[in-house]
């Protein structure tokens, strides 16, 4: 997945688990378990705004990774891995 984003307005964060391009391709993603995400936005819930999970996918769209809900809190979340490639 390629995205773009123009005109950078400083009012957005991102918090992200990736796979880095190596040498022109990707490499095995490495079993990270389940990682946990805390996140709040000038002192307030992530919940309190826009937010988008985006699952990582190899090359056929089967997924390597799947990003949770968000806590009842509305400040946490985990990504868990699923497979290496």
């Amino acid at each position: 997945m390629n995205e773009t984003y123009d005109g950078y307005s400083g009012l957005s964060a991102e918090a992200i688990v990736e796979r880095p391009l190596i040498s022109g391709s990707f490499p095995h993603l490495t079993n990270l378990g389940t990682i946990p995400f805390h996140a709040m936005v000038n002192y307030n819930p992530i919940s309190n705004y826009s937010h988008d999970r985006i699952t990582m996918v190899n090359a056929n769209g089967v997924p390597l990774d799947v990003v949770g809900a968000l806590d009842p809190d509305g400040e946490s979340f985990r990504v868990a891995w699923q497979r290496c490639s």
